[in-house]
């Protein structure tokens, strides 16, 4: 509408949209949302690794001191092109066949060596590291 009324009068651009011009004129000064607030949204989902979505961003924002809604912070994060991702599960790696990350076994299943201290095992498959 902003852009019209450089062409057209108030009246005529009003009525054409269905729009009061009291009405438009109350939104001109109706102050916008906040660049703060979607600089704090932007930088808490990105914190979070891309895992939170507006639920949980919501209540990061009203600890920092925003009164808004999850449906205002919904917006905001379709307004950037943000959607939050499953966190990923534990998955147990398994030998694949492709040999690769799998250690050779020497053993050969001989579990009874002939002098002590010459074999030593264990099993350390299912410890979760940061490596994946």
């Amino acid at each position: 509408m902003k852009t019209q009324l450089s062409h057209y009068c108030i009246s005529l651009v009003s009525r054409l949209l269905n729009v009061s011009r009291s009405g438009y004129y109350a939104w001109l000064k109706r102050p916008g949302k906040s660049t703060a607030l979607t600089e704090h949204i932007n930088k808490q989902y990105w914190y979070h690794k891309a895992r939170l979505g507006a639920p949980s961003l919501v209540h990061d924002a009203r600890d920092k001191g925003y009164h808004v809604s999850e449906r205002t912070i919904s917006r905001v994060l379709q307004q950037l092109g943000l959607r939050s991702k499953a966190a990923r599960k534990f998955k147990y790696k398994t030998d694949s066949g492709s040999g690769h990350n799998v250690v050779l076994n020497k053993l050969n299943r001989e579990f009874n060596p002939d002098k002590p201290n010459i074999v030593w095992e264990s099993d350390i498959t299912y410890i979760k590291t940061g490596e994946g």
